[in-house]
């Protein structure tokens, strides 16, 4: 006996399976996050850690103190989201006492930070380049917690021409650049749960009427 699918009928079968099939990847996608986000924290304040150890997925958190500038910046609708700055970690030198850059990373910044990133920036670059030793260090910072992300060829790209232009020569980079961003995602795994339980409850309920539907 020859059945009739209406076309409405099939698309909201299509529309139920795909919703149910994105759903179970997000609630995958937020275990995962949620599963390294509860392993404990990387403390890139750790004057001891050798940021050459540094790996994409490594659950990181900071407070961010000392920035070097910003690289990169994202637009979305004519209006930045996002840009990414450059931090540094410092170490003593123990024969002349002289503080120094030893590793380098991004730091993605949201539009509300903005603002105190640009000033920590300029509070750091004077305390940096005063030789007299009178500009007090800076002590606002920003904290920042999640998964630490491999950059992408733009923010490479940006990020070396950056510190290129901020006089670290290329082998210097070699030696104390990381290609490795934070970005504050601590929530996104709660966020890819939630998402993912509605996904599965609407898909297999719209699967069904398409299947009932006459």
């Amino acid at each position: 006996m020859f059945t009739y699918f209406s076309t409405n009928k099939i698309f909201m079968i299509i529309r139920g399976a795909l919703l149910t099939i994105i759903g179970i990847v997000l609630l995958v996608m937020g275990g995962y996050n949620c599963y390294r986000l509860s392993t404990p924290a990387i403390d890139l304040n750790d004057p001891d850690l050798d940021w050459n150890t540094l790996r994409a997925g490594q659950h990181v958190e900071m407070d961010v103190d000392f920035i070097m500038g910003e690289y990169m910046y994202t637009k979305e609708d004519g209006s930045e989201r996002s840009r990414d700055y450059m931090l540094g970690h410092l170490a003593v030198n123990d024969e002349t006492g002289r503080i120094y850059v030893d590793g380098m990373i991004g730091f993605k910044v949201t539009s509300g930070n903005f603002d105190m990133a640009d000033r920590i920036t300029q509070n750091c670059y004077k305390w940096w380049t005063d030789e007299t030793g009178a500009t007090p260090r800076n002590t606002e910072t920003i904290h920042v917690e999640g998964i630490l992300s491999n950059m992408n060829n733009n923010q490479k790209k940006y990020s070396s021409s950056f510190m290129y232009s901020a006089g670290f020569s290329h082998e210097q980079q070699d030696m104390y650049f990381r290609p490795l961003y934070i970005s504050n995602n601590s929530h996104m795994g709660q966020i890819y749960l939630i998402s993912g339980g509605i996904f599965v409850v609407i898909g297999p309920i719209l699967l069904l009427c398409g299947i009932k539907r006459r």
